[in-house]
């Protein structure tokens, strides 16, 4: 008997989790590439009905535009005034596999 429900229920925290960490804070990412192993990682071994794990996401990139010069009340501390802009359309894919024969133990 596999419980799917659970499972999907698992999978899901796990990426909301890997991906953007507590509400009040969010979490640093160095790469999409890095946190997709995490994310993937983590599903693993929480799930040993699952083989592997497959992620695709759109590549975006954000400019920087510097509002530091127009205060906003109540928002200070590092990053306060920077607005990320999006790129209208996506610079390809990044897409990622890992499999469970693939994690070494530690």
């Amino acid at each position: 008997y596999v419980d799917f429900c659970a499972i999907y229920s698992r999978v899901k925290n796990t990426i909301l989790d890997v991906f953007a960490g507590p509400a009040e804070k969010g979490i640093y990412s160095p790469s999409v590439q890095q946190t997709q192993f995490l994310t993937q990682k983590k599903i693993l071994l929480a799930n040993p009905e699952i083989e592997d794990v497959k992620m695709s996401m759109p590549n975006r990139h954000y400019f920087p535009v510097d509002f530091s010069k127009f205060p906003i009340p109540g928002i200070t501390g590092e990053g306060a005034g920077q607005v990320l802009l999006p790129v209208d359309k996506p610079s390809g894919m990044i897409t990622s596999k890992l499999a469970r024969s693939q994690i070494v133990a530690k």
